[in-house]
């Protein structure tokens, strides 16, 4: 979860934003959250993609795709 963005940059096309961010990690023995900052890249392309970094406490976890359902639109904030 990331509330606000603390970093953003658009070419109208693309998007980066970053900020920081709370994982929320379920297991068998219950909830745990990891505090840390979430960097995201989006592309508003044939096809649209996204990937993302998010590090904290000592966990990194990273995701990265295709958007096959769906549509990312890429402005520029005002």
């Amino acid at each position: 979860m990331m509330r606000n963005a603390e970093r953003f940059e658009s070419d109208g096309h693309n998007a980066a934003f970053s900020g920081r961010a709370v994982a929320v990690l379920k297991t068998r023995e219950g909830t745990r959250e990891v505090h840390g900052v979430v960097h995201v890249r989006v592309a508003d392309g044939q096809p649209d993609a996204i990937a993302l970094v998010f590090e904290g406490e000592g966990h990194r976890f990273a995701f990265e795709g295709r958007v096959v359902r769906g549509e990312i639109v890429v402005g520029q904030r005002g």
